[in-house]
């Protein structure tokens, strides 16, 4: 769901109550709101509405009520009376193993441009566990060969990071730069890494849709986009020994304790792994009962 989705849940509210002008505003109809998202249910369920949910509900709301301060359609920055609900933080539902990674990875045809094109999108994805407006914000001065390291500017929180890219990834980037995206760019003043057969910088849903056709023709039996690749990295970067700080670097995390979730993935994996081959399993005779 869209912001412009998000913030439409909020105009109408106001809109039922004949709120109708951002004059109206004030930060008692902002913790009105609040408290009806808190009692408010799903349309389809009835269930309360999740605590992600509202947040992201609030973060739209804020968004807003920031531009309408900064274009001087409100006075006061009622932003600040916006309590945020607190999130845990979600296991990632699904991840990809080595092989399906692979599998994803390959599907684009690089005898193609735009098949060249693809998968080094795909690639630098897993290679560095972009997110999605990182990697559309990618600008071509950004990669920088002789050290092996991709720049990040301007990432989640407005955080400037350098992250490590695969020699692999370069060869493809390289290749990318000499033999496509010259027959593709449309202006010599355009600075994006990677653009559209128009020439122009990928849209959301564009990125979303090279991702998804990938997982979908590979046939692994899941579904996801770009965030898929980036789950996918940092789990298997620490299931091959990688130090969870290292991995909170490269993904741009604030905090520790958002990495963390993947040392649970880790440990799902470990626990499904013991349970298949521990020799209490594979022996029959084992009777699981406590020597004397």
């Amino acid at each position: 769901m869209s912001h412009r989705q998000r913030l439409k849940h909020f105009i109408a509210w106001c809109s039922d109550r004949g709120l109708t002008t951002p004059a109206v505003l004030t930060k008692g109809v902002i913790t009105r709101y609040q408290n009806q998202l808190v009692a408010a249910g799903r349309r389809d369920t009835g269930l309360p509405l999740s605590a992600r949910y509202r947040a992201l509900l609030l973060t739209t709301l804020g968004l807003f009520l920031d531009w309408l301060v900064t274009n001087h359609y409100l006075l006061s920055d009622l932003r600040l009376s916006i309590q945020l609900p607190k999130c845990g933080r979600r296991i990632p539902r699904q991840v990809l193993t080595v092989e399906e990674v692979a599998a994803v990875l390959h599907q684009p045809d690089v005898t193609a441009p735009l098949g060249l094109r693809n998968r080094a999108i795909l690639e630098t994805f897993y290679a560095t566990g972009l997110r999605r407006q990182e990697l559309i914000n990618l600008l071509v001065s950004n990669i920088d060969f002789d050290s092996g390291t991709l720049r990040v500017t301007s990432g989640k929180g407005r955080k400037d990071r350098c992250v490590p890219i695969g020699d692999w990834v370069l060869v493809l980037v390289q290749r990318y730069l000499q033999e496509v995206r010259p027959t593709l760019v449309a202006s010599p003043e355009q600075a994006r890494l990677f653009i559209s057969q128009s020439g122009q910088p990928l849209s959301r849903q564009h990125v979303n849709r090279i991702v998804t056709l990938a997982v979908d023709a590979a046939k692994v039996g899941k579904t996801g986009s770009c965030h898929l690749l980036r789950h996918s990295m940092a789990t298997h970067m620490l299931d091959h020994g990688a130090d969870i700080r290292c991995i909170q670097e490269i993904l741009g995390h604030e905090r520790l304790n958002t990495t963390q979730i993947y040392t649970k993935v880790s440990i799902r994996k470990l626990k499904e792994v013991h349970r298949q081959t521990h020799p209490a399993k594979l022996n029959p005779s084992h009777d699981n009962q406590p020597r004397t």
